[in-house]
């Protein structure tokens, strides 16, 4: 039987995720199995969404749909790539992460019969699985066809059961003539038609038209196709639990065994290899032999250029290949995985300074089987393939040892440890190789791609790898016949807590229906109907829904023993009408009690009656229609059979009762009267009645139901008659349960049935009659006329004698008819002794006869007599629609409308006839109507059977309650359920929303310097800081959604992936020391209930240009400074900037020294014409260069915008240095997403670029950086957009900075007169040489200034506030100066002393985000504002609690050695002192061996210097001393520091200590005194500011006239302008804002210059006037006025939030603190 269980995404075989590869070493994990139901079931409700792991779905049901596989019919035609259809579109449109269709993931498509085809070749005996072809047909491509993921079956005609198909697989090929199947023939056939299914991919999707990457080889009508689940890379997180497998049968008689990942398998071989896997010579790989001498190398290795131990140039070994004899595997076509577990002793790299870091290995691993123990079929489980390795372009290495410098896996066979992974771990590979059988051997093939123990540049790796085990496992087959069973496969790591709970959304039962019955999950509208119709013949069934009712002839779906294999009527069907859940308990022989009632003894159209009530549509209480009865169980212990018929039938208000010899259900339900009884045809006339006291009737019931937006816990739901309990004053509950319900509606309707049975069924009535009486049923409606009660006698016998006829109806006595209205005429009621038919829904045209609701049907719809069960059940109307009714079976009541006047009668004549002559003796009854309709006192009453009893005598004993029809009417209709009181939480099958707007900000951070041209994962410092951001989701309404609790955000940050959990107030998450490399984030959104909405996922690529190479002050995120041997000067009028000689070395702040020799103009001159007059520029020393790396540069920057941008542009650049990318871009509002129209991102750009987005609006153009490039036309910015673009451009930037190469050496300016001039170099240079002259006075001593501070480090509390100590003293010791000695400290380049003090008092700043910070000192002589001599710098850290960062403390980073024109260089102060925190803890020195934990050590190396002695000063500091013997003009000491924590880890830190010279000028010719020169002209002062107005008017006020500033008092004065009023009138200062005032409030902005210098005022001049405004929400101020220039400001209110009061600085500022430009508000 063909097994058609859904298979929900596929992968290659071998089973290994890039999170596996990332994270060595194996996870427990944990196989559950669920035993759900008694089978066949329907199975889950929808798909794997209906799967819950503590309540939460395993997959959201919008992941479910592009999850699961599709089924639909479509045509194919031979040798044609094309196939359509509805669901094919429908794949096209899925979208996950901004990818659609197959770009979700590649998809398998099946299409049965539409592969090879035989054309009556085929043969084969009964009972044999071996079949045999005329002409060739069995190739092994249709062996590897089975192994696609999908299953494919041959199909045979004529040879399965009954005639029909044999569908089966092909377990062996013998020859091309014969082979095996994987079943046994049932029918003998010769020369017949053999087929396979076609099995391919799906290459691309257009519309509903699918191209397919094999053409069907032959035409099919109709053809069964599936398309499988898409198969997906590990970043596709489209479950809501990541290490968790499901599987499940349904309880089919022959159900395949259930096999799931994870499972161990009931039998094992293992092989204990213990081999070392050696580097194979890949050279003598056939697909690899392109890699020809340059990989054996002879010349180096072009492709394989490591500098490998021992020179070996390549590697040596051979494949190891295993087969399944050598492994000890007798039963190899039994095996369905292969486990392969490998050892690592070590897998890292080290270099001598101690340093390590992880290595890698790569395998190949072919899985390679047979089917006729010859000829092998080889397939990669593991590894790239080999066009893969041929075709790579590594970061470093080569093709072969594939050095990644990032944190992505480049194939599933390649393993990388973690960092700090340094021991000893093992490694799993599993192949699943089932879809390979049938096979009958096979054998593994392992090939290690990787050199091994290679050296890159100074890191030596150790990298051998063993093949420990192999496993070779046979699974449990066992297929549990009708059990439906589930197994989970969970982590241990993500339910760290215990297995999780588990429950299951199912639809039940497989179950019999009639035949012409379409279910409501079969019916095109959802809806139940009867008109299904089975056409065609075999093998050529059709199944149809027609437009009209369809005949029923008793026969049912699902019943074997009618229908032969494959006829459309032999399955059962999902079905929850309670009528054929009824049905389906007693005939079933397993569970029910079918070997106990034999079909044929139950009145089934009595149930096809009950069913069409059950499944007519009637109010849910909310607006929508529902069926009136459906049932939802679980029976989950035995019971007594009569109990369960009993509850199952209380579901549609019924009974079961033996009745004429059959089981008959009754239901309450609409009837007419079938029986009437008057004192006439009772014993002795006498009724007998019993009621109920008003004291005891119930007015309130409580109903107990199952309610499935709570999980289908138990729910109540009161109903009550609130007027009752008002006037009595009195509660009367009845509490009760109903059965199997499972909506709120459906409980509701029950509990009014039982409150209206209650309240209008308040009597009961028995009697005595005779054996007429005997054919009524429970159930029956009787019609009682008692006259000794009501005190009128409306009924008698009819007449024997007198006139007789179908419509003159003679009495036995003579009556008094009360007159009536002639609407509502008196009704003659009549007993006939056969059944009759009765209409049950409101009018019905019928053979052209119109009827209504109660009448009596005699004839149907083609005017032939309506005298049976049958054909009731089977009415239709002239349309061709059913008609609802009731049949009596033995006996009927007919009533007629009488025509007779009123008065005294002896004889009734109807308007209508009787269907015949009434016999003599037959009871008559009359009903008679008020004038309103209402029933006359006296009339005939309507009563239900209760009991019927048969007593002695002939007698029957009747018992009955009352019946009040009106009560349906009032029970289905009229009413409205309200809300239960508001459930904040969400239901847990909701489509939660996700985050928006994922944006990841790379900012540089301040850190230790990694060796460029290392591997960089060996950097154990140093990174970048990543900001991850998000939006709040928001529902469809566009408003926040409330029900957050939180946020998990998954990341690759640290290898593999790790998960946070944030709370929903957290919407940024900071990383910092992040290296290079491409990571993952994902971010979803967790519920209060902790469900989950779907991951969104982006990339985040921190490139190397994102990572400064040194900490300090940035210029605009470029590194400041550098080291040149030469002089640097500048043309005043030319501005020609020139190094004082071709030759020279500089040494960039990356600490890369470039030597020049001869070089060219451009690497020593730049010129700086065209910065213009009053102008600042820069020189730049562009480190990617080759030929020209100095650069004049200028900071752009954009007002425009707010806040204004600056960037870097090269002077004289056009478009201010922005060169349009191509194509077009769109961008939606508020999102950080563009989207390219004939873009090319992935050449234009790279992570980390500044680009600009413009629609042509200045103001409204956009600044941001490059998140991530998905593709050509897709990529992602680190900020959200508050403008939408569509069709616009965007821009990239002419000269792109490099942070970690690049330096800025120097600033120039320009005066008014455009005269060029150095204003500051930021490089060390070399002191200028003076000319040669004749001997004069003895040239200057070289002046120099050497700073420290007394603290160095300062530390922060656990919230980055309270340093400690607050403030320090810096000092600067200045050497080889005269006269008065100037001191200017900066603080971050900004001066904050400048005078003869050579100490500065240095404050830490408040918030250890400040941190570090940069301090100065300069000096002069003579003046404050004089030529500056010498400077030196230091770094002051902070140290923040509970951050476990290890900081590394140089006190004397940077130095200038004063030296004389001899040569003599003066070394004091040159030395350092070294200190480690970890955190706010100081770490101790320790320098013998074994080291303590923790503790630091140092060793220092020497450029071009000698190291001063070593010496230890304290617990906590190693000293060096001054240093000597310095060669060259610069140098450099680099500091190896080696920490050890408390876990005895240790990590590696390199610091670098710089030197310079400043050089004494040779004696020179002495000049002349200049003349003093003039003093330079004071400089004019600027104002500006705002004045105030309250009116009390709407309508802004005019600016004022008066324009005087005095600068004695500060304030403007003139017309219009008068600080003594309050309203109408121009203030200097606000007037207090009264919150309950209507006033309105206005300000304008006041600015000028004085004319000259010295004025006592100034004429001021105003902008425009803005109105003050209160606001919320997202508020734009237009046309405001502000200092940078710009005229719009947006404020996202939903953004600004305080816990307490927002304290205002005491200048009644808020500032932006300096590290993160954020206004931060906390308690």
């Amino acid at each position: 039987m063909a097994d058609n269980s859904a298979k929900y995404s596929t992968r290659a075989f071998g089973t290994k995720s890039s999170v596996d590869l990332k994270s060595p070493n194996k996870e427990q994990t944990a196989i559950v199995y669920d035993l759900l139901a008694e089978g066949p079931i329907a199975g889950l409700v929808n798909d794997i969404s209906s799967v819950y792991y503590n309540d939460v779905p395993l997959v959201d049901s919008v992941n479910n749909d592009i999850l699961k596989p599709r089924k639909f019919t479509a045509n194919t035609t031979a040798s044609s790539t094309s196939i359509t259809a509805t669901e094919l579109g429908t794949i096209r449109t899925l979208s996950y992460n901004n990818k659609t269709g197959l770009g979700i993931g590649g998809r398998i498509i099946s299409i049965v019969g539409a592969g090879t085809k035989g054309t009556g070749i085929a043969s084969i005996a009964a009972g044999s699985a071996k079949v045999t072809t005329s002409s060739s047909f069995f190739t092994q491509a249709l062996i590897d066809n089975q192994g696609k993921g999908l299953p494919v079956y041959i199909r045979i005609t004529g040879a399965g059961p009954g005639g029909q198909d044999l569908v089966c697989g092909i377990k062996k090929i013998i020859s091309t003539t014969a082979a095996e199947l994987t079943i046994r023939a049932f029918t003998t056939v010769s020369s017949a038609n053999i087929v396979q299914d076609h099995v391919t991919t799906l290459s691309s999707i257009s519309g509903n038209t699918a191209t397919l990457a094999v053409a069907t080889p032959t035409s099919t009508t109709g053809a069964i196709c599936v398309v499988s689940g898409p198969s997906l890379d590990d970043s596709a997180q489209l479950a809501n639990f990541s290490h968790v497998s499901f599987g499940m049968r349904t309880g089919e008689a022959l159900q395949s065994p259930l096999l799931v990942p994870g499972f161990t398998g009931s039998s094992s071989t293992v092989y204990d290899a213990n081999i070392q896997i050696r580097q194979a010579d890949l050279a003598n790989v056939s697909a690899l032999s392109s890699l020809g001498t340059n990989y054996n190398g002879t010349d180096g290795g072009v492709k394989n250029g490591i500098d490998e131990p021992g020179n070996n140039g390549q590697g040596s070994g051979s494949d190891t290949v295993l087969t399944a004899s050598a492994m000890g595997v007798s039963n190899p076509e039994e095996v369905d995985e292969v486990h392969l577990t490998f050892s690592f002793p070590e897998c890292h790299a080290f270099k001598s300074s101690g340093a390590k870091g992880p290595s890698f290995v790569e395998f190949q691993m072919f899985f390679e089987y047979t089917s006729d123990g010859l000829n092998y079929t080889s397939a990669l489980a593991f590894g790239p393939s080999n066009s893969t390795i041929l075709s790579r372009t590594p970061e470093w290495g080569n093709n072969v040892t594939y050095g990644v410098n990032n944190t992505s896996i480049p194939s599933n066979g390649y393993v990388k440890p973690r960092n700090g992974q340094y021991s000893e771990f093992i490694e799993e590979f599993v192949m699943n190789v089932e879809q390979f059988q049938p096979f009958t051997n096979y054998r593994v093939r392992i090939r290690r791609i990787t050199d091994e123990d290679f050296k890159d540049g100074s890191f030596q790796h150790k990298n051998a790898s063993y093949l420990k085990t192999v496993e070779n496992i046979t699974k449990d087959r066992l297929s549990y016949p009708y059990a439906a069973y589930a197994a989970n496969v969970f982590n241990a790591k993500d339910f760290s807590g215990g297995l999780p709970s588990r429950a299951y959304k199912l639809k039940g039962k497989l179950i019999q229906v009639p035949t012409n019955y379409l279910t409501r999950d079969e019916s095109s509208d959802g809806t139940a109907k009867y008109t299904r119709l089975v056409g065609g013949s075999a093998p050529n069934y059709t199944v149809s829904e027609e437009a009209s009712y369809q005949t029923w002839n008793g026969a049912f779906r699902g019943d074997r023993d009618t229908w032969a294999e494959g006829h459309p009527n032999r399955d059962l069907v999902y079905c929850n009408n309670p009528a054929w859940v009824f049905y389906d308990i007693l005939t079933n022989n397993r569970y029910g009690v079918g070997q106990f009632v034999d079909k044929s003894l139950i009145d089934k159209y009595s149930l096809f009656e009950i069913a069409k009530y059950c499944d007519e549509l009637v109010s849910d209480g909310e607006g929508g229609l529902e069926p009136r009865f459906t049932t939802n169980l679980y029976l989950d212990k035995t019971a007594e059979a009569t109990k369960v018929l009993r509850d199952i039938a209380s579901v549609f208000r019924g009974m079961v009762l033996w009745s004429d010899g059959e089981i008959v259900a009754i239901a309450d339900r609409p009837k007419e009267i079938v029986y009437t009884f008057t004192k006439g045809n009772v014993e002795n006339g006498v009724f007998t009645y019993e009621g109920t006291g008003d004291r005891v009737r119930t007015n309130q019931v409580k109903v107990t139901w199952n309610d499935p937006k709570d999980n289908y816990r138990q729910a109540i739901e009161y109903v009550e008659d609130h007027q009752n309990i008002l006037n009595t004053n009195r509660l009367v509950r009845e509490s009760s349960v109903a059965f199997g319900c499972t909506s709120r509606a459906q409980a509701h309707r029950y509990g009014k049935w039982k409150l209206l049975s209650a309240q209008l069924e308040k009597e009961t009535v028995s009697f005595t009659t005779g054996l007429n009486a005997i054919g009524l049923r429970p159930g029956d409606i009787i019609g009682v006329q008692d006259a000794d009660k009501d005190g009128y006698s409306y009924s008698g016998r009819v007449s024997n004698t007198g006139t007789k006829s179908t419509t003159v109806i003679p009495l036995d006595r003579t009556i008094a008819l009360p007159s009536y209205a002639a609407a509502f005429p008196p009704q003659l009621l009549l007993i006939y002794p056969e059944g009759g038919c009765y209409l049950e829904q409101e009018v019905a045209v019928i053979n052209t006869v119109t009827y209504y609701k109660g009448d009596l049907l005699l004839e149907n719809q083609n005017g032939t007599a309506l005298d049976t069960q049958e054909e009731a059940a089977n009415l239709k109307d002239d349309n061709g629609d059913r008609v609802l009714n009731f049949w009596s079976e033995n006996v009927r009541v007919e009533k007629q409308n009488i025509s007779t006047s009123a008065g005294n009668v002896s004889s009734l004549t109807v308007s209508s006839a009787f269907s015949s002559i009434p016999d003599a003796e037959v009871i008559w009854a009359l009903q008679l109507f008020n004038t309103d309709g209402t029933p006359k006192i006296g009339t005939t009453k309507e009563f239900k059977v209760i009991s019927v009893k048969e007593e002695k005598d002939q007698k029957v004993q009747i018992v009955a309650a009352e019946f009040a029809k009106g009560k349906f009417a009032a029970v289905d209709r009229g009413y409205t359920l309200y809300s239960a009181p508001i459930d904040t939480n969400p239901d847990r099958d909701d489509i939660i929303p996700a985050p928006t707007n994922i944006v990841a900000k790379v900012e540089p951070m301040n850190s230790e310097s990694p060796d460029l041209g290392e591997t960089v994962d060996i950097v154990t410092s140093g990174g970048a800081q990543v900001t991850v951001s998000w939006n709040a989701p928001v529902t469809g309404n566009g408003l926040k959604y409330k029900n957050i609790a939180g946020f998990e955000l998954k990341h690759s940050f640290n290898r593999g992936f790790e998960s946070i959990i944030t709370n929903g107030e957290d919407q940024s998450f900071i990383f910092e020391n992040v290296k290079i490399g491409v990571y993952e984030i994902h971010i979803r959104t967790i519920t209060t209930i902790n469900t989950y909405s779907r991951w969104i996922v982006r990339k985040v690529e921190v490139g190397k240009n994102e990572i400064p190479s040194i900490s300090g002050f940035n210029k605009s995120q470029i590194p400041v400074g550098g080291q040149f041997n030469q002089a640097i000067s500048i043309d005043s009028s030319t501005g020609l900037l020139e190094i004082g000689s071709s030759t020279y070395n500089f040494i960039g702040v990356d600490g890369t020294e470039y030597i020049f020799s001869g070089t060219g103009t451009g690497n020593y001159q730049q010129s700086f014409a065209g910065m213009g007059a009053s102008a600042t520029a820069f020189l730049l020393f562009d480190g990617d260069a080759t030929s020209d790396h100095l650069k004049a540069v200028k900071l752009i920057s954009d007002s425009n915008v707010s806040p204004a941008v600056e960037y870097y542009a090269e002077v004289g650049a056009s478009n201010n240095g922005l060169t349009q990318a191509s194509g077009t871009i769109t961008v939606t509002q508020f999102s950080n997403q563009i989207d390219g129209t004939s873009t090319t991102f992935t050449s234009d750009f790279a992570s980390g670029d500044l680009v600009k987005l413009d629609n042509g609006t200045a103001a409204q153009a956009t600044y941001a950086r490059v998140q991530s490039i998905e593709s050509d036309t897709l990529m992602f910015i680190d900020l959200v957009s508050q403008q939408a673009y569509s069709g616009d451009d965007i821009y990239k930037q002419s000269y792109k900075p490099n942070i970690s190469k690049d330096s800025i050496i120097a600033e120039i300016i320009t005066n008014g007169s455009t005269e060029y001039s150095l204003n500051i170099i930021y490089a060390i240079t070399a002191g200028i040489v003076g000319a040669d002259g004749a001997d004069g006075s003895a040239g200057d001593d070289a002046r120099a200034v050497n700073l420290t501070i007394a603290d160095q480090t300062f530390e922060y509390d656990t919230n980055g506030a309270n340093p400690s100590p607050s403030s320090a003293t810096a000092t600067a010791t200045a050497l080889n100066t005269s006269g008065t000695v100037y001191y200017e400290f900066f603080k971050n380049d900004v001066s904050v002393q400048n005078t003869t003090s050579n100490t500065y008092s240095y404050s830490a700043p408040s918030a250890y985000t400040s941190m570090p910070e940069k301090l100065e000192v300069q000096i002069r002589e003579g003046s404050n504002s004089g030529t500056i001599l010498a400077r030196d710098q230091i770094t002051i850290s902070g140290l923040k609690a509970g951050i476990d960062a290890i900081t590394t403390i140089l006190s004397n980073e940077a130095h200038t050695l004063p030296t004389t024109s001899a040569g003599v260089v003066t070394y004091t102060d040159s030395g350092t002192d070294i200190e480690v925190w970890n955190g706010t803890t100081q770490v101790p020195y320790d320098g013998s061996s074994p080291y303590a934990s923790p503790s630091f050590r140092v060793s220092a190396s020497g450029s071009s210097i000698t190291v001063g002695s070593a010496s230890t000063v304290s617990t906590y500091t190693r000293r060096f001393a001054d240093h000597n013997s310095m060669t060259q003009n610069n140098a450099v000491i680099t500091y190896t520091i080696i920490v050890k924590n408390e876990a005895g880890v240790e990590n590696t830190f390199t610091r670098k200590q710089t030197f310079a010279k400043s050089i004494q000028g040779a004696d020179g010719a002495a000049g002349a005194d200049g003349t003093d020169g003039t003093d330079g002209a004071a400089g004019l002062r600027t104002i500006q500011g705002y004045l105030y107005y309250e009116k009390t008017t709407s309508g802004a006020p005019s600016a004022p006239s008066g324009t005087t500033y005095t600068f004695s008092t500060g304030v403007v004065s003139g017309t219009g302008i008068n600080d003594g009023g309050s309203t109408n009138v121009w203030r200097n200062s606000p007037t207090t804002q009264d919150a309950a005032s209507s006033n309105f409030w206005w300000t304008v902005r006041y600015y000028g210059t004085e004319s000259s210098a010295g004025s006592s005022t100034i004429t001021v001049a105003y902008s425009n006037v803005v109105q003050l405004t209160n606001f919320s929400g997202v508020v734009t101020f237009s046309n405001g006025t502000f200092n940078d220039g710009s005229d719009i400001t947006t404020i996202d209110g939903g953004n600004i939030a305080a816990s307490s009061t927002i304290t205002v600085g005491s200048e009644g500022n808020i500032l932006l603190d300096g590290a993160n430009n954020r206004i931060i508000v906390s308690d």
